[in-house]
């Protein structure tokens, strides 16, 4: 009967992906006739057909889409092709550009007003950082868009926004709060027939659970549960994580070959997929097998395989976990050196990001390395540390949930029905007392009522675009600094009365890509981190150029900091750096150090310069360097008062009169935001 219902499973693939070749031919011949909305259409159509046969495809018709509706100017159909931008490069682990197509895609349906796609998008980011391992940054987008899936009535967003919460508390160990998730979400899918694709994933989910309680025969039934809907479907993606599982399952239960087998399909087809996360899992799992099977050099490759993978995605869950267990080979082959560095890697990110199941193993597993090489001290302090790890974390693996579950599901079945019926009453209501309102609106002065809401839109409208009038022209005023063009432009004429013609013109270009940033960010309140730090550098790099003494410069960034995530107001400082470059560059060389670094939930930017000043010898200081700061210390009271921001902003400076010689620390504190 089993293998009968295999030998299903692969006719349906099979059939499924001969039909989706022969709708892309089909889509392909009519893109020959059409222009315009009609193009757009059919080239998401294509990339959505070819997103889970051929993702680089996928991403090139989606590009194609986009490009044609910018030109059209359809900014739904822009946001649309965003949406399928983001998810092809999720699908090939490419999260930063994920996270930039959906974040753009949320952007236009937010100014297009179009409520109901907010969930969804909601979803998507939350996905990502879930994927990262950034749980609590999920959790806030999590929440958002199970707001908004209830506020638009949207079942499907309602589910997967349930699901995904399950997982966060399903990754972070909480598993009766995954298990009170899941059930809210599968009670609601199976009164919405919309929710097929969502119900299979919590069967899933209720696969993996079943077999973490060791309940195999459970856990094969919801995974076979699962695979029927996503073959149906034709959800290839979901076809090679549940084989995956599957294996997960025999390797449980000691039936390697089976293990074997099923691990070998579900690679397979995401080689196919391209997709890479997915493949480190499968990589890491042939690991177990062969570490299973004492072949523990074959395993060490497929763990470091895996390693590489998770390390090139910024997948923390799956780096701590592959460090784990090419730790665990190392310590089983006696090489207790290498088993200690790997596990000391693997404790400190599961501390740094909430990994509570790797952290206790951590512990567990040093203490026992220490105790082979008889280091007995930090044995017993492994020991102390492993205990106080296991007491804190609230073990919610109780069979009792199992009994419960079936209870559980019931009552929130219950719940969903009721609640549907309630949001229909209501809507009924709403739409009787909506039309009794306009009867009596006719019978009353409408048109005078009408007119004086137009008069008094009118003016509000008129004051705001004053308003935002003047704080445009001031902020463009700050931003696009007139000491750039001529700092530059007195840089090109030293480096031509030089001779140096090579040199000015490579400064005259790197001049033309810095007036672009300039006026690209003219207009906007902010900016992304890293790209402020890029064109620092090119800024810098530039003026390289200009005299004979030295321009040096570091940036250090903390590790943990993504500059490309975090958006800071626009070239706060960038005055003060034309300012030491025009004045005292000429003089002597200028050495300036940059650190970023987060504290909480405060970005902080710490710039020293150490230059020479030649009005110091003299007695005199350096009053227009004073007068700039005080301008930035305007402007940032501008920003706080306008955007309620918390930015605080301070100087020092330490004059060495005798030699010259000038330090100044510039300090930034700024509230941690993220795209």
């Amino acid at each position: 009967m089993r293998s009968f219902f295999f030998v299903f499973l692969f006719f349906l693939i099979f059939h499924t992906a001969y039909a989706q070749n022969e709708t892309i031919e089909e889509l392909k011949m009519e893109l020959l006739d059409v222009e315009g909305v009609e193009k757009i259409q059919l080239l998401l159509k294509i990339s959505e057909e070819l997103s889970d046969l051929d993702v680089e495809l996928a991403v090139k018709y989606a590009n194609e889409a986009l490009a044609v509706a910018e030109i059209n100017k359809e900014y739904r159909l822009q946001a649309e092709s965003s949406k399928l931008l983001g998810k092809c490069f999720f699908d090939k682990a490419q999260y930063s550009k994920s996270f930039s197509f959906y974040s753009r895609s949320l952007q236009i349906y937010r100014d297009e007003e179009v409520r109901e796609k907010y969930s969804e998008l909601y979803n998507n980011l939350a996905l990502i950082y879930t994927r990262r391992g950034l749980l609590d940054s999920a959790d806030i987008f999590n929440d958002l868009a199970l707001v908004w899936a209830e506020k638009t009535q949207d079942t499907v967003n309602t589910v997967a926004a349930l699901r995904a919460k399950g997982n966060v508390f399903y990754t972070r160990g909480q598993f009766d709060d995954a298990v009170k998730a899941y059930n809210h979400a599968l009670a609601l899918s199976t009164v919405c027939k919309k929710c097929n694709l969502e119900e299979a994933l919590l069967y899933n989910n209720f696969g993996v659970l079943y077999s973490d309680w060791n309940k195999y025969e459970e856990s094969l039934m919801y995974y076979k549960k699962s695979l029927s809907v996503c073959c149906t479907q034709g959800d290839t993606r979901s076809e090679a994580r549940l084989y995956n599982n599957i294996g997960n399952l025999f390797w449980q239960q000691s039936q390697l070959d089976s293990a074997l087998s099923y691990y070998l399909k579900s690679l397979e087809l995401r080689n196919k997929l391209g997709d890479i996360n997915g493949k480190a899992y499968v990589l890491n799992n042939l690991g177990m097998y062969y570490g299973s099977i004492e072949d523990f050099e074959k395993s060490l490759v497929y763990f470091n395989q895996s390693l590489d993978m998770y390390t090139n995605t910024s997948n923390k869950k799956g780096i701590a976990l592959a460090l784990f267990n090419i730790a665990s080979v190392y310590q089983l082959t006696k090489d207790f050196e290498m088993a200690r560095k790997y596990f000391s890697e693997c404790l400190i990110i599961s501390e740094n990001q909430g990994f509570t199941d790797y952290e206790v193993d951590s512990y567990k597993a040093l203490k026992e390395v220490y105790v082979a090489a008889g280091d007995w001290e930090k044995a017993y302090y492994l020991l102390y540390k492993y205990k106080k790890a296991k007491d804190s974390i609230r073990k919610a693996q109780n069979i009792e949930l199992l009994s419960e579950m079936e209870a559980e599901f019931k009552r929130e079945n219950r719940r969903a029905r009721i609640k549907i019926l309630d949001d229909q009453i209501q809507a009924a209501k709403f739409d009787e007392m909506q039309t009794t309102a306009l009867i009596l609106g006719m019978v009353l002065s409408i048109f005078l009522i009408l007119l004086s809401i137009y008069l008094l839109m009118r003016q509000m409208r008129f004051q705001k675009q004053m308003k935002d009038n003047t704080l445009n022209t001031t902020f463009l005023r700050y931003q696009f600094n007139p000491e750039l063009i001529k700092s530059s432009l007195a840089g090109i004429k030293e480096i031509l009365g030089k001779a140096r013609i090579k040199e000015s013109g490579i400064f005259l270009a790197g001049l033309a890509k810095l007036i672009r940033v300039f006026i690209d960010t003219s207009s906007s309140s902010t900016i992304i981190l890293e790209k402020e730090i890029d064109t620092t550098k090119a800024f810098l790099n530039l003026h390289q150029m200009r005299y004979d003494y030295e321009l040096n410069y570091d940036i250090n960034i903390a590790n943990y900091v993504e500059t490309e995530m975090i958006t800071v107001p626009p070239f706060l400082l960038f005055s003060v750096y034309i300012h030491i470059v025009d004045f005292y560059l000429p003089y002597g060389t200028i050495n300036t150090v940059t650190d970023i670094d987060i504290k909480g939930d405060y970005l902080f930017i710490k710039t020293d310069f150490d230059y020479f000043n030649n009005k110091l010898l003299e007695g005199v200081s350096d009053v227009e360097l004073i007068r700039i700061i005080e301008k930035i210390e305007k402007r940032i009271k501008l920003i706080n008062k306008t955007f309620e921001n918390g930015i605080s902003f301070s100087y020092k400076i330490s004059p060495e009169i005798a030699k010259g010689n000038n330090h100044m620390s510039l300090f930034l504190k700024l509230p941690l935001k993220s795209i």
